[in-house]
């Protein structure tokens, strides 16, 4: 996975020693980027989980929602100009999309309240 975020890094312009894993991943690997002038969240995708297709298709929707006022984070373009890249790596190919920074905080299982669940769902 290591060569896999170095060849990323270079096309989504983060460095790779400034990554943090994101929640438990169960779809998905998602890392943060946390530096003040690139504040970015990073999302691999595992060899055979997803066809690029679909992983095209989630980022259009995304891009639509943007578009049409929805309160989601942009998604960030390669050096590429492409929303989705992939990488070939021993395993198969992956697919590694970047998203904008949201503010905000990770939900933790302490913070679930019926408040919590109406605001989500709205």
């Amino acid at each position: 996975m290591q060569k896999s975020l170095q060849e990323a890094s270079k096309l989504y312009n983060f460095q790779v020693n400034k990554l943090e894993k994101l929640g438990g991943g169960y779809e998905n690997k998602m890392y943060g980027h946390d530096v003040s002038t690139n504040r970015s969240v990073v999302r691999v995708n595992p060899p055979g989980h997803k066809t690029e297709i679909e992983v095209r298709a989630e980022m259009d929707w995304l891009q639509y929602l943007v578009e049409n006022g929805a309160p989601v984070e942009r998604v960030v373009r390669s050096k590429n100009d492409d929303i989705v890249e992939l990488i070939d790596t021993d395993e198969g190919k992956i697919s590694v999309v970047c998203f904008e920074w949201a503010p905000g905080q990770i939900v933790k299982k302490d913070d679930f309240s019926p408040e919590l669940f109406q605001t989500w769902g709205k």
